[in-house]
Formats: structure tokens, sequence, C-alpha cells
């Protein structure tokens, strides 16, 4: 007969934690799953016709869009559409599959850590039971909402989920009997990663601080002499840069922090950026502990007074020079402090990036700091039990944190269930930020309050006068009821911001009713700048239309329509077409 490893007893109360943790991160999220594409959601998903196409899979990894393409999140919204089309339900379900694996990953980790950190403090049974409270906050921390219910950042959780991958492959590695195989899948991870987003640049680095601090535990002497080994590892994992580096190369007009602009944070200088950053960790901070008024869009402004920034420079260096006085004593704590600045490093150091803060780049780094909280719980319960007293109490005091966590979670997954509903939100947070009116008005707009949205855009308008994006938007606003008042806003637009296609698009269709001949000059300069724009086809189609050249328009249909057999205009434009004659020739 029969008997049971001694370990599978134990995993059975383990594993029944984990799925009640899996169903109550499905019930916070739960609000979410039927949300609407939201912000960059319409641009680079629904609006994007190469998401549309999966062959070549180059075209959604690099083409469409108005955005950076990070090739590999792209990819999967590609698969997206083609298996649920525009229906959100499916691109939420895969986020959210995400987001329980990276938790699963990061509970793995917290596990294996721990028992290799201080394996005197840490049994298996005790360490697969703080890895499983740690994943249970993290997952069902409300600071996660923004890369899980917003869907354009899935690239933020896929490129978490690369780091953590390349991480637990390396640990994998160390107690293996065939490490290459799984050092060659932290490398495959790592690479994989690059092609997510430019913040998993820092995965080689966190490796090398893993390896430092958690397994030779802060001795530097026996970590330089193991790199001697392992050298071929470290060099493999920094060659993934190459790949990072060829997907920035490839689409570096597409970047922001390459232009040059005159408003925003990346027209500040590195240092001065660097000191606007403090502030900002400092609130990163506050939202891990307490994370009460969570907004889409801070719009933080730039501080450019260097004295009163000094105070929180002194405050978070203080915390990294503790780190580093710590890093031989408390090896596992350094260890969680600096990851935490690591992972912020890409868009929290000296590299000025479009906006000053951003909730979802706290998504991996929050583990971090939940880490040492629930280290900080266990502490606490070893002064009071041992053994499986002290497990129990750890247990409880994670269940009494994620509670009201998991409460918080769904009250803010609710708000990105309405389009209209985030933009109210980010309004009443942060009504000094005028993308916030614009969005919000844009968002009416296209439920057909023109009256509304005009009062909306306006309050953006006044908050930034030359804002480019507002001007458009407050053509398309009033364009039905006013052409040529529309007319004029597209212009002043355009003399802001002359990269704007869809602007030109628009300009170019009213121009075109006037009988304009400078509507074929923009849309000349759209088709120059995307050969492949739908709108612009259509627009042109309609153009030549209108000059009675049925075939040259009929091409340019039957071309919008093979670009993305979704647009409907594009169909209807080709049917209507298809249904003309030439006049016939007299004998």
């Amino acid at each position: 007969m029969g008997s049971k490893h001694p370990g599978q007893s134990s995993l059975v109360p383990l594993l029944i934690a984990f799925g009640c943790v899996g169903l109550a991160t499905v019930w916070a999220y739960s609000p979410a799953l039927s949300g609407p594409f939201v912000f960059d959601d319409m641009v680079e998903i629904a609006r994007n016709g190469s998401t549309a196409r999966l062959w070549p899979p180059t075209v959604p990894m690099f083409e469409g869009g108005k955005l950076p393409h990070r090739p590999l999140p792209y990819l999967s919204f590609a698969i997206n559409r083609a298996i649920h089309g525009l229906d959100t339900r499916g691109y939420h379900l895969v986020n959210l599959a995400i987001h329980l694996a990276n938790g699963w990953l990061i509970g793995w980790l917290v596990a294996r850590g721990s028992q290799r950190a201080a394996p005197a403090r840490f049994d298996a049974a005790t360490a697969r039971w703080l890895g499983l409270a740690v994943a249970a906050i993290w997952l069902l921390h409300p600071l996660c909402t923004q890369a899980v219910a917003y869907i354009y950042q899935r690239m933020e959780a896929l490129g978490a989920m690369a780091i953590l991958g390349t991480l637990a492959c390396f640990e994998k590695s160390l107690e293996s009997a065939r490490p290459s195989r799984w050092r060659a899948a932290a490398v495959a991870s790592s690479a994989a990663g690059m092609a997510c987003k430019e913040t998993v640049v820092v995965a080689p680095l966190l490796v090398l601080l893993y390896d430092l601090l958690i397994v030779h535990g802060g001795d530097f002497g026996g970590w330089r002499k193991a790199c001697r080994l392992s050298w071929r590892l470290y060099a493999a994992l920094a060659a993934t840069w190459l790949v990072l580096a060829g997907v920035v190369c490839l689409q570096s007009s597409r970047y922001s922090e390459f232009r040059d602009t005159d408003d925003g944070a990346a027209a500040v200088g590195s240092m001065l950026y660097l000191l606007n950053q403090c502030p900002v960790l400092l609130h990163y901070l506050r939202l891990s502990i307490w994370p009460a008024g969570l907004c889409l869009d801070h719009d933080w402004p730039v501080n450019r007074s260097w004295i009163g920034l000094l105070p929180t420079f002194a405050a978070i260096t203080a915390v990294f020079a503790v780190a580093i006085g710590i890093a031989r004593r408390f090896p596992g704590i350094a260890f969680l402090i600096l990851g935490w600045f690591l992972l912020l490093a890409p868009t929290s150091s000296v590299i000025p990036v479009a906006d000053l803060c951003v909730e979802h780049r706290m998504y991996l780094p929050l583990a971090m700091l939940v880490t040492l909280a629930v280290l900080a719980l266990d502490a606490t319960a070893s002064w009071t039990a041992a053994g499986s007293r002290r497990t129990a109490l750890l247990v409880a005091g994670a269940a009494a944190v994620a509670l009201p966590l998991v409460v918080a979670t769904h009250s803010r997954a609710a708000d990105y269930a309405s389009w209209l509903g985030i933009w109210q939100d980010t309004v009443l947070k942060a009504p000094h930020n005028p993308r916030a009116w614009l969005s919000a008005g844009w968002i009416v707009l296209s439920e057909g309050d023109e009256r509304r949205a005009e009062s909306l855009i306006g309050e953006a308008l006044k908050r930034k006068p030359d804002y480019a994006d507002a001007l458009f938007q407050m053509g398309n606003a009033v364009r039905s009821r006013d052409p040529a008042a529309a007319v004029e806003w597209y212009r002043r637009s355009l003399a802001i911001r002359p990269d704007n296609l869809d602007c030109r698009n628009n300009l170019a269709a009213l121009l075109g009713m006037r009988n304009d001949p400078s509507a074929e000059d923009h849309l000349r300069v759209v088709l120059d700048a995307d050969p492949n724009n739908v709108e612009a086809l259509c627009n042109y189609g309609n153009l030549l239309l209108g000059r009675g050249d049925i075939d040259a328009a009929r091409g340019l249909f039957a071309k919008a329509v093979a670009l993305n057999p979704a647009d409907e205009l594009a169909r209807r434009n080709l049917q209507a077409v298809g249904a003309m004659r030439r006049p016939a020739v007299q004998p």
C-alpha cells in the first residue's frame, strides 16, 4: 500500500489558502472585468489597425499607434483581438491571469529566498507560509490596480513577470543537477522582458544583487569568486540589453524623451528630475502603506526649487545609505530596500521621462515593501510564539491586513468599470490636470454630448491654453454645428503640433467639403508619414470620388479595408463605390 510523501499533507492547507487568495483576487478585480478601453487603450489597441493583424507578427509588434511599441505586449493585444475582437473582457482576463501568475512567482521567490538568506530562522513550512502572506497582500493591494485594470499597462505586468522569471530560473539553477538549463531559461526570460518594457533593463542587475546579498550573504569576496566561475551567465544576461537597445533604436522617434519639447518632465534636466523624484518616491511609500487617493493621471508638477527639494532628497539618500550600511549584517533586508531602488531606477533616477509620477511603476517594487512588512510581522509573531503557533499568528496578521485591502481594491476596480467614471475620479483628485479634463470631455464627446464636451474641454484649455490636443478635440466638439470654427481650432492645434495626423485628417475632410485644394496637401502629409492610415485613405478616396475619379477612389477604399477589415467606414465606402459605374459611352 502506497504512502504519501511527508511534505504532501503539509502542502494541502497551503494550496487551499492560495486558492482562496486567488478567488479573493478575482473578486477584487471583478468590477473592472467588463470595463471599457481607457486612455491609451483607445489609440494603441482599439483604434490601432495593426492589432487587427497577426501576420506577419512584426505588424502588431512595431506598426500603428502613436506610442513606442513594446513588441510582446502588442503581439498579445493582437492575439486578444483575434480571439475576442474589441470585447474587453478577454483582455481583462489575460491581465488578471498575468497578475495571479506574478503573485505565485513572488510567493515562491520569497519562500526560497528567505530559506537561503536565513535558514536557521525559516524552515521549509514557515518559508512557504511567509511567501503566501507576501503574495496575498501584494495581489490584493489596490496600488496594483493600474497595472491590472488598465489594459494597456499589461506591459508593466509582463515586464514584472520577465524579471521574476529571470530571478526564479537563477534561483533554480543554484541547486539543479543541470544548472545550465535553468541559466539558459533565465537569459531567455530576461531577453523576453526586454521586448516587454524598458524597465526590465534592471533584470541582470537584480540577479547580481540577489547573488551578492541573498546567495552569498553580503560576502563580497565570495561573491566575486563565484562571479569568475559564472561569468558566462552574467555576460549572457548583459547581452539581453542588446534586445532592448534594438527595440528602442528601431522606434526612437516615438519616444518623447528623445524629442525636443518645452513642457513636461522630459524638459527638465537630469539632476532636477532626480530631485523631483524624491517626493514622488515618498508618495509611493505613502500609497504602499495607506493606499488612499489613487489616481490614474496625477500630472505631478515639476518643482524647480532645488532648496525646497533638498529635505526629501536627504530622506531618500539616508534610506539608501542605511541599506548599504546593513548589507553585511542584514543582507536580506538590504536586498529588499536596494531592490526597491533598483526596480524604480529606470523611471525615478536621472533619466527624465514624460510623467513624474505614475502608480503602475510601483507594481513590482511594491513586492519589496510588502516583503519587508511581512518580515516585520513575522518578527513580531516570533517574540510571542514559536513553531506552528508562530506561523498561525503570521497568517492571521497577514489576513487582517489583506481583508481591508481586498475591499479597497474592489472599490478601486469599480472606477475602471466606466469610461467616464475613471476620468471623473481623476478630475476630482487632480483638478489642476488639463489632460484629465480633456479626457473626460473626449469621452462625453464620443457619447454624442457635444455641448457638455465643449465645456469640459474648455476647462482643459483654461488650465493650458496652448494644449494642442485640447484644441484638436475642441474642433471635434464644434465640427457638426460650426465647421468653420472647427477648421480654425484644427489649424491652431496644428500650429503647435504639426505631427498630429488625426488633426490633419479631420481638417482635410472639412476642407475637402469646401473644395479647398489644400485638403489634398494635408492628406499627402498624413499618408507620407503613415501610408497605412485607414482614415486618411478613406478621406482621400472621398476627395477623389468628388472629382469623379471612381477607379482611384475604389483602390484607396479597397486598401483601407484590406488593412483593417473591421473598419465600418472603409467597408461602407467600398460597397458604395462598388455600385458605381462609369457613364456609358454613346456610339
